[in-house]
């Protein structure tokens, strides 16, 4: 489409949004429980934001839609919000990696590499060996592995390694370098790997987290690991689909146990679409099987969300941690644990984590904008934000016209207050008569066509 007739279509179709906005009432600003000032920069027709969590906190409605961005007029302004659950989702591809061992002994220092140079044609080949390749190595500890990733275009977020099965479980820590060369390394990443049993489960880790852009080597060290552990294989972890996603996440206190100390519960306050949890368990060596609970509302049933092996274990220094678990996205203000099996001896707390909404807005108006939340009135009226801000069209419009400007909110402010996220009998006087009007308006039809009915009848 042409920029020309991209700009006469949002132009009229914003006049037109003008046009519905005085012909449909909408609730004015100060009738919302909260506000979040906006602060914006630049010239942009399209403004965007991640959700924080104390909007999800501000809000009656879990999926956003009493929620609505207003100008410095007091007007509102076209809005619609992503859902996570619509969002371009990862997709991780892995690639296997080759590693050279170096080996060491008394005689010879922890490091000695051999770089062979072989020209073929009119190109250089550039080998890396270790110094004594040649030798017998076996007898001699690996010390590390030296990862050559020049020619790899994919840029990894995360290192996955298998080894030999070991005569006995352990903890150890690995630690990932890069360098540009073979001397200077920079940290990429480090992690405990683990194989343990306990009772009739394996525990095992072996997954290192990246950060950051990779050089042209990979250094692999790593401290308490079995005197004979070394790598099968490395493979190398990258996105294929969609970007690494970025979480915001919150770890609950209990409201408190059971009489048993066997079910903790917990408020999150809010609803977060929670896509990731897990669980922190005080003490050392404490492993428990649990199930994970979830409900929207007090009188609402409680769900399964995850049922796994949570653990927190320690050995020779160094300590593991069970991984977030993934689940179906849950917007949920409440949460419950129970503990299937192992003991604890310290409250349980749950950690959550999630993907955050994102709000685009279109800039109608003069600023300053604000975002404002919590109004359980909308509801009654079929939530009048969503409805008359719904048309995805204009937004896409205008995203393929130009990436949308960040908006950036500020701490919330008390507006009407939390009185606007209940629906008093008082306040609803409104949709009463609305129901009663039309209630009416049927019976009186209704009467009309039985008098007409009769009035035939009696000429007949």
């Amino acid at each position: 489409m042409k920029p020309a007739l991209k700009g006469f279509l949002i132009t009229a179709w914003l006049s037109l949004f003008a046009g519905a906005a005085i012909s449909k009432e909408l609730p004015p600003a100060d009738d919302y429980a909260y506000v979040f000032p906006l602060s914006v920069s630049g010239e942009s027709e399209l403004f965007k934001l991640d959700v924080p969590v104390d909007v999800y906190r501000s809000v009656s409605d879990p999926s956003l839609r009493d929620a609505g961005v207003y100008n410095a007029d007091g007007q509102p302004v076209p809005r619609i919000f992503e859902h996570p659950a619509g969002a371009e989702k990862e997709v991780e591809e892995q690639i296997m990696l080759g590693a050279v061992p170096l080996h060491v002994d008394e005689s010879e220092q922890p490091e000695q590499l051999r770089l062979l140079l072989q020209q073929a044609g009119t190109g250089i080949n550039l080998q890396l060996e270790s110094a004594d390749a040649e030798r017998t190595v076996k007898a001699r500890p690996i010390k590390a592995y030296i990862v050559d990733i020049r020619d790899i275009d994919h840029e990894f977020v995360a290192l996955v390694f298998s080894w030999p099965e070991q005569s006995q479980g352990f903890i150890g820590r690995v630690t990932v370098e890069h360098g540009d060369n073979l001397q200077h390394w920079r940290r990429l990443g480090s992690a405990s790997l683990a194989n343990l049993e306990y009772d009739d489960t394996r525990i095992m880790q072996n997954r290192v987290e990246l950060s950051g852009k990779t050089s042209d080597y990979l250094r692999i060290t790593w401290r308490n690991m079995p005197d004979d552990w070394r790598l099968d294989s490395v493979a190398g972890i990258y996105n294929s689909q969609g970007l690494p996603a970025n979480r915001d996440s919150m770890t609950l206190n209990p409201t408190g146990p059971d009489d048993t100390q066997r079910e903790f519960t917990f408020e999150a306050g809010g609803y977060p679409p929670v896509d990731r949890i897990n669980l922190v368990l005080a003490g050392e060596n404490v492993v428990v099987s649990a199930s994970i609970y979830s409900r929207q509302e007090e009188n609402d049933r409680w769900r399964l969300a995850h049922r796994g092996l949570f653990y927190n274990i320690s050995r020779q220094g160094e300590s593991l941690q069970s991984v977030p678990a993934s689940i179906a996205v849950t917007r949920a203000s409440q949460w419950r644990v129970k503990l299937d099996s192992g003991v604890t001896n310290e409250p349980v707390h749950i950690q959550l984590a999630w993907r955050p909404d994102r709000l685009f807005f279109v800039a109608q108006g003069s600023p300053p904008f604000e975002l404002v939340a919590g109004r359980a009135r909308d509801r009654l009226e079929n939530f009048p934000q969503k409805n008359l801000r719904g048309d995805r069209s204009i937004f896409r419009l205008l995203r393929e016209s130009g990436d949308a400007s960040v908006a950036t909110p500020g701490s919330r402010e008390v507006r009407a207050g939390p009185d606007s996220l209940e629906v008093s009998p008082a306040r609803s006087w409104r949709v009463v008569l609305l129901w009663a009007g039309l209630i009416g308006a049927v019976l009186l039809v209704g009467w009309m066509v039985y008098s007409l009915m009769r009035d035939m009848r009696e000429d007949n």
